[in-house]
C-alpha cells in the first residue's frame, strides 16, 4: 500500500476515494490510533500489545494516520483536527 500511495498519497487516482477510506478504516482498528476516538482503552491485553505494536512504525500506519489527519475533518479534541502524528510520537 505504501508503494502503492508513494506518488499521490491516495490508493488511486490523485484524490481521496473510497478505496482510501476502507483501506484506513480498517487500518485504524489494527494500529490504534492514540488521541482520536478509537483508541483503545487502558490497560491493554498483553495479546492486542502484541499484535498492534509491530505495525505502529510501519510505512502503512503512517498513511493512515495522514489520511485521516487530511480527511477526517473537526476531531473530536478542541473543535479542531486532530494531529495524529503528534499523537502517534507521544
Amino acid at each position: 500500500m505504501a508503494d502503492r500511495s508513494a506518488k499521490t498519497g491516495y490508493l488511486v487516482g490523485d484524490e481521496f476515494s473510497v478505496a482510501d477510506l476502507t483501506a484506513a478504516s480498517m487500518l485504524a482498528t489494527l494500529i490504534d490510533m492514540p488521541g482520536t476516538p478509537m483508541e483503545r482503552p487502558k490497560p491493554r491485553p498483553a495479546a492486542l500489545v502484541k499484535l498492534v505494536e509491530p505495525w505502529v512504525d510501519h510505512p502503512g500506519a503512517d498513511w493512515t494516520r495522514g489520511i485521516f489527519a487530511r480527511h477526517r475533518g473537526p476531531g473530536m479534541a478542541d473543535g479542531g483536527l486532530i494531529d495524529y502524528g503528534a499523537a502517534n510520537a507521544a
